[in-house]
């Protein structure tokens, strides 16, 4: 199990070893979540994505699902 707090590392983070399930938060300070699904997409394809968030929306659901992520879970759970 790996951990990330700082988010202007995400993309090398990805580069490294290969994960088999990400757990992320939708919203990540001074990222866009397309991008970070395509880096996702990029360098983890065989990685399942559940994507956890806050501030649930029609957007950020019909995003993930354009991203083929396992999961989309709102907080609290």
């Amino acid at each position: 199990i790996d951990t990330l707090s700082d988010p202007t590392l995400v993309e090398g983070w990805l580069k490294g070893q290969q994960y088999q399930m990400i757990i992320m938060d939708y919203l990540l300070p001074g990222l866009s979540t397309e991008q970070v699904f395509e880096w996702i997409r990029d360098h983890q394809p065989d990685a399942s994505v559940i994507v956890v968030t806050a501030f649930p929306s029609v957007d950020s659901a019909l995003s993930c699902l354009r991203a083929r992520t396992y999961d989309y879970l709102t907080k609290p759970f």
